[in-house]
């Protein structure tokens, strides 16, 4: 019997622990397009932690895609990615721990476009715009109990 709980731990690890398929990914982004295009209130958004600016200068991010995880992980400043047709998407830098919250004003520099990659059975995120490029590879997903993608880690390349 202890033989069993051990072998349904290791496989519920396995899958919360599943990378994410570009497939995958791309229906992430087409109902994040259709959430902003429609004006939509959603629970599903890309966020990463930009606490001390941490999303610029770190090698390693994680992007959440539920809108109210950094609430529950006392986020106080984030990057929120917003997803346009043709391949655009920008990025708000935004605070939520001072009243009034708010977000610096979208700009040229703060607008990309971006690629899915997929190369040598890895996944690369390519943002670029006139001002610079970022090229990081996703390295783990978290899931829940229903397969739904809660985290995407990603290294700076």
């Amino acid at each position: 019997m202890k033989n069993l709980y051990i072998l349904f731990f290791l496989i519920s690890l396995e899958c919360f622990c599943q990378p994410i398929t570009k497939r995958e990914l791309k229906s992430i982004i087409s109902e994040l397009i259709q959430i902003n295009k429609n004006k939509e209130f959603s629970e599903l958004q890309l966020i990463a932690d930009n606490t001390d600016s941490i999303f610029y200068r770190s090698e390693k991010i994680t992007l959440y895609t539920n809108r109210f995880a950094p609430d529950k992980k006392d986020i106080c400043r984030t990057i929120e990615m917003d997803f346009y047709p043709k391949k655009m998407v920008s990025f708000h830098d935004c605070q939520f721990c001072r009243e009034p919250s708010n977000c610096y004003v979208t700009t040229a520099k703060t607008f990309y476009k971006y690629q899915i990659i997929e190369e040598k059975g890895q996944l690369f995120l390519l943002f670029e715009n006139n001002y610079g490029s970022k090229k990081y590879v996703i390295i783990n997903t978290t899931r829940n109990e229903s397969n739904r993608i809660l985290e995407i880690e990603l290294r700076k390349v």
